[in-house]
């Protein structure tokens, strides 16, 4: 399983459930992370609250319900497994999870829909998503259901529910390990919020007004981390004559180490031109790094007027810390 950040086509996303708290005096906003900020390189572990709520079961139709409570990250969504139930049906035993989003990008999104349950640390079991879609930095509930094969019809439920794990992601990419068990820790990335808010340029105003690191969620790119940038461009009373062509291709961030990123094509930007009557409003642009270096990254765009216009162009550039 996959996750493409969904944003364009499918997240109909991405970055956090955060606004910038501007400075009036500095003319900086301190993006807040969705919860404590930390190192992007090591993941967040929390050993949850999971409770047993039932302890009497029979061979068909009476459930085990339990509070798990655990967070992790995933596909531009903080996800939270808040209940899960198993009720035996004959041969198997049906897992219902009630789960709570919060989308961490400003755009429209369908939380993730493409988890599995992890049996025993084994056996995969396929898992049918409720999920709605959730409006930008939204929140919102969902559900899942699976189906697991019953073995030994004397099976203890709660140990069935403790063999569990919703898993995000495919061996070769970051992935999100939520399970039901309460002595067993979260491993999970958390995105952390850059600090942004810079306005550059002369020709045409450019907002840098959030950025956020969060790892990868592409198949293939383990040890990947995106980093996401929103920005806004305005024309200057200067440039106003003048229309231009504006698309991911003008964008460009350069690592510590000199090495040249373009934006990537998962980038939700969803325009293609900008004038004095059409700005550039709050697009976000995505560029994979390597695991990233401590360091300013240097933000640039270059572009010109349109064809049918004189010689107008804009090569401005600006520096993320991370």
């Amino acid at each position: 399983m996959t996750l493409s950040l969904k944003i364009a086509s499918a997240i109909a996303v991405g970055i956090l459930a955060v606004a910038g708290c501007g400075s009036e005096d500095s003319g900086t906003a301190v993006q807040d992370s969705p919860a404590a900020t930390t190192s992007p390189a090591a993941p967040t572990t929390k050993s949850g609250g999971a409770t047993r709520t039932s302890t009497t079961e029979a061979a068909t139709g009476d459930s085990v319900e339990r509070a798990v409570d655990k967070t992790g990250w995933y596909g531009g969504f903080k996800i939270t497994v808040d209940d899960v139930t198993a009720t035996p049906e004959g041969g198997t035993t049906t897992v219902d999870l009630e789960l709570s989003y919060e989308n961490l990008v400003g755009v429209k999104n369908t939380a993730p829909d493409t988890g599995y349950l992890e049996v025993d640390g084994g056996e995969v079991v396929e898992v049918t998503f409720g999920n709605p879609d959730i409006a930008g930095f939204g929140k919102g509930t969902g559900t899942a259901t699976a189906s697991l094969k019953r073995t030994d019809e004397s099976a203890d439920l709660e140990e069935t529910l403790d063999s569990l794990v919703l898993v995000y992601g495919e061996p070769d990419s970051n992935t999100t390990r939520l399970p039901f068990a309460a002595d067993a820790a979260v491993e999970s990335l958390e995105p952390r919020g850059i600090p942004v808010g810079q306005t550059f340029s002369d020709k045409v105003q450019i907002e840098l007004s959030k950025a956020f690191l969060w790892p990868s969620y592409q198949a293939g790119e383990q040890n990947k981390y995106e980093l996401w940038t929103e920005l806004s461009l305005t024309c200057t009373e200067e440039c106003a004559r003048f229309g231009y062509g504006v698309t991911i291709a003008n964008f460009t961030l350069t690592a510590p180490n000199g090495k040249s990123i373009k934006a990537d094509d998962r980038s939700p930007w969803a325009t293609s031109s900008m004038s004095d009557i059409s700005p550039v409003d709050h697009q976000w642009l995505v560029f994979v790094i390597d695991e990233p270096a401590t360091g300013n990254y240097t933000f640039n765009l270059t572009m010109k007027a349109m064809s049918n216009q004189p010689e107008y162009a804009v090569d401005a550039t600006t520096t993320i810390a991370l």
